[in-house]
């Protein structure tokens, strides 16, 4: 069961299905929380936040999602999780377990610069840079936009600055190498 205690801005909250006005299982990236106010709602809360996939990844879209639901059918993810920002992977690890050294992480990236603090994990950190050269990495913030040193354009469907990191997010999954390019679109050859 999750309290309001739990339910600050910045927490994942998984809703599982059928216990939410949106039927399927979702989770949300919380941005406000409330305890519902009408006596004919007792123990369900209102939230508000960007719409993630039922695992936690980032979808390829930017969109915000207000609901409400049972406060005892919520699962919240710890404060200390961070996860992968290419959109789709579901990989997190706990920075706080890091810190303590109960925990190891190696391999993940954290961006610095217009997109400073998101993480990238071992699989799409090969994306970003071989250690030496940069391949990708965000140079430019403008307002719905974000200008990549590869020199794509990454236009996101909000003006928000979290619009744009998963704008940013659905480009790294496009140029990961794990994809091949075809005359007829992009395939998965391996699962990202």
């Amino acid at each position: 069961m999750a309290t309001m205690r739990e339910l600050t801005p910045g927490r994942v909250v998984f809703v599982p299905a059928g216990c939410a006005l949106l039927r399927r299982p979702f989770a949300l990236y919380l941005s406000a929380a409330a305890p519902a106010e009408s006596p004919d709602l007792a123990g369900m809360v209102w939230m508000q936040g960007q719409l993630l996939r039922a695992d936690g990844s980032a979808p390829r879209r930017y969109r915000i999602r207000t609901t409400i639901a049972p406060a005892d059918r919520l699962r919240v993810e710890g404060a200390t999780m961070r996860r992968c920002m290419v959109a789709t992977c579901p990989a997190a690890f706990d920075v706080l377990a890091l810190m303590t050294g109960q925990a190891d992480a190696p391999g993940w990236l954290q961006t610095s610069g217009v997109l400073g603090g998101c993480y990238v994990c071992p699989t799409h950190a090969p994306t970003m840079t071989d250690g030496q050269q940069v391949f990708h990495r965000p140079a430019a913030l403008h307002p719905g936009e974000v200008t990549c040193s590869c020199g794509a354009l990454c236009v996101a469907t909000g003006s928000t600055r979290g619009a744009c990191i998963v704008a940013y997010g659905a480009h790294l999954h496009d140029v990961h190498p794990a994809r091949r390019r075809t005359t007829k679109g992009t395939i998965d050859v391996t699962p990202v």
